[in-house]
């Protein structure tokens, strides 16, 4: 069943796509899996700034990894 597919990832927490679908008053049990279509581009495209947001995100990661003392940088490498 195509609903039941789960994609894997170590960080995901997200449900898998028959119960977000549920939740979304949808079902696809008597779909075939053939529906789905790769994108023909991708989403990264639909930001203009998505290399600048990128990097603006991980040094905010850093930065919060580090106030949680989850990484600590060699002196000198901080910013």
């Amino acid at each position: 069943m195509f609903s039941a597919y789960v994609q894997p990832h170590p960080v995901d927490t997200h449900p898998p796509l028959g119960l977000r679908l549920k939740s979304l008053g949808m079902e696809l049990e008597d779909k075939d899996a053939t529906i789905a279509q790769p994108a023909d581009s991708s989403a990264i495209g639909v930001l203009p700034l998505a290399p600048e947001i990128e990097g603006r995100l991980t040094l905010l990661e850093i930065r919060w990894l580090q106030a949680i003392g989850a990484v600590v940088l060699p002196k000198g490498d901080a910013k």
